[in-house]
């Protein structure tokens, strides 16, 4: 084999036995790597000593980005440069044609663009499918009020009769995670969706094809988020994902993120903990977090889209959260109730 790492071409060789239809892991030498982008191509060029026969599978070239340390804060994004993902930055593409996170040149806070994503009942099938983009590393020790903030808009998708037999939400879910291992685990540090996240008065009510889905934010349907990175302030390579999650419906875009060391205000800091449940998808069971305490109690009611319920408890949280064993249904989409705020919970 041929590999071809910031412009140096090198060889090896792999020995051993593959059955047909099988792989193998090989691991190359180790690479010497400079700041910055660089490009690792890969080809085979002989196999049991002689040329393949086929060669349309011979060849992979893609990136790698290599930081000697984190980026220092300040550092800001908005997407200016009119291309994406922009340097330094990754795009996850789980899903199809139309549901990733892209450039848009229409809809935008500040500038010339913003990035969107979208996902609708009318196009395809891809509930529970994800789109994520994912920041450089980044300093958080230089302060210990790291934050990280970001515009958005975003509006989801409602039914009522005669489209659907009761009133149905269909709607996508933003969740932000920070990573401190180079991007090898994450951890949940904001989750959101249907009218909690929304920054419009009402959904976008009863779409009937593609085109209706698309909303044009006025200024006033932008809300700023900033979420608290304290608990992260020793990193030194924090890595941040904004994660997209279809729910069949919604239309997201964002603009102007910024990783700053201002310290959160009271009321700021309040609005990091919203009512929350997760995992969403569930299976088993949902943890419901941002409750009060003490001697408050508080009620849950699960509904299928049908109108039948399939829960109803009361109980007490301990240290803000609980977690709901979920009986055995049929998978789909069902609502929550709780304290008489509603969340639309897939289950699979």
């Amino acid at each position: 084999m041929e590999y071809t790492y910031n412009g140096i071409p090198q060889t090896t060789t792999w020995t051993g036995s593959l059955s047909p239809f099988q792989h193998a892991w090989v691991n190359l030498p180790t690479l010497s790597s400079v700041s910055g982008k660089q490009m690792l191509d890969v080809k085979i060029l002989q196999v049991n000593g002689n040329a393949d026969t086929f060669l349309m599978n011979n060849e992979r070239t893609d990136s790698v980005l290599y930081y000697l340390s984190g980026l220092s804060i300040p550092q800001s994004e908005g997407f200016e440069v009119g291309k994406f993902p922009p340097d330094g930055w990754r795009a996850e593409r789980y899903g199809d044609e139309w549901t990733y996170f892209d450039l848009d040149d229409q809809v935008k806070k500040s500038g010339l663009y913003s990035v969107y994503a979208f996902n609708t009942i009318f196009l395809f099938d891809n509930q529970g499918r994800r789109a994520e983009m994912v920041s450089p590393p980044i300093q958080l020790n230089s302060t210990a009020t790291p934050t990280v903030s970001f515009d958005y808009s975003f509006n989801f998708t409602r039914y009522t009769p005669p489209y659907f037999t009761t009133q149905t939400d269909f709607t996508d879910t933003l969740e932000i995670l920070v990573s401190t291992d180079c991007g090898q685990t994450f951890q949940s540090v904001f989750k959101k969706w249907g009218s909690q996240l929304a920054t419009f008065a009402s959904p976008i009510m009863n779409p009937l094809n593609v085109q209706a889905v698309f909303v044009n934010p006025k200024d006033s349907n932008w809300r700023k988020e900033i979420i608290d990175l304290s608990p992260f302030a020793s990193a030194t390579e924090a890595m941040v994902k904004w994660r997209y999650i279809s729910g069949l419906g919604g239309n997201i875009n964002i603009d102007n993120i910024l990783f700053n060391n201002v310290p959160l205000s009271n009321e700021e800091a309040s609005i990091q903990a919203p009512l929350t449940i997760y995992p969403n998808p569930a299976k088993s069971f949902v943890q419901i977090s941002g409750l009060s305490t003490g001697s408050d109690e508080h009620r849950v009611m699960l509904y299928s889209m049908t109108g039948s319920k399939h829960v109803d408890q009361v109980f007490q949280a301990n240290a803000g959260t609980y977690q709901l064993v979920l009986p055995q249904l049929s998978p789909g989409v069902y609502t929550l109730l709780i304290d008489g705020e509603k969340r639309s919970l897939l289950i699979e």
